[in-house]
């Protein structure tokens, strides 16, 4: 019964949310879900972390905080089009 509550509560609060703030948003603020978890399991459980899991939550937060800005989007194209070809292949 618990986890058919807290299913159901997560889901349509992710459904909400996905109208309030729209799906691009939605999917890059739920690559936090993950670090989220690992945060609360340390905070209310007393859960001990690894470096390594640090370092990976780490990398997730700079996944999304890269992926939502929309000039870095701009500058790997760039990058790809402008300085790859030269060290690259000349298809790219």
């Amino acid at each position: 019964m618990i986890s058919l509550v807290s299913t159901s509560l997560a889901a349509t609060a992710f459904f909400l949310g996905l109208k309030l703030v729209g799906p691009s948003r939605a999917s890059i603020l739920s690559t936090a879900e993950l670090v989220i978890s690992v945060v609360a399991a340390f905070v209310l459980f007393g859960e001990v972390l690894s470096g390594s899991q640090l370092f990976g939550g780490l990398l997730i937060l700079f996944a999304a905080v890269l992926a939502s800005l929309s000039w870095f989007c701009v500058c790997v194209c760039v990058c790809m089009v402008y300085i790859a070809p030269p060290f690259g292949s000349k298809y790219v």
